[in-house]
């Protein structure tokens, strides 16, 4: 991860443990936060972790189908921080999602989007119909919003 600072770009690198959740971004003294991220495999860790090392601020993170799961996506709601990504079918998404990825979308017009809310309603699923269907995460959006 690179980020312009003063003179120009460094490089920020995680340390080999996960860092201790920003008091910024902590629910709870040690909180539900640090139970959750004992959750994540080592990769989402590294998503975790480097966004620990940002000054604290509102970060919407945009993040591929290596690191996306609904998993990681609830555990950076409740450390205020957005997320948006693709995903892959094993990520936690609704098996309906899944059976339409399954089949390519065949029957789904090009353009077309289907989205549901997880049950606690923190993360929104979707298909998107492109070339192929793209399964897609977001924590972002208003409620209500179509």
């Amino acid at each position: 991860l690179w980020h312009v600072h003063g003179k120009g770009p460094y490089a920020l690198a995680p340390q080999a443990q996960p860092a201790q959740p920003s008091p910024a971004r902590s629910t709870g003294p040690a909180g539900p936060a640090a139970g959750k991220l004992a959750l994540l495999t080592p990769t989402q860790q590294v998503v975790t972790t480097l966004i620990s090392l940002l000054p604290a601020a509102t970060y919407h993170v945009f993040l591929d189908n290596l690191f996306a799961s609904i998993r990681l996506f609830r555990t950076l709601r409740n450390q205020q921080v957005g997320a948006s990504g693709t995903c892959r079918k094993d990520s936690g998404i609704d098996e309906i999602l899944v059976a339409e990825k399954e089949t390519e979308g065949r029957g789904i017009p090009w353009g077309e989007v289907h989205c549901i809310p997880t049950l606690d309603g923190e993360v929104n699923q979707f298909t998107w119909k492109d070339n192929a269907l793209v399964l897609f995460l977001s924590t972002v959006f208003q409620d209500g919003q179509e």
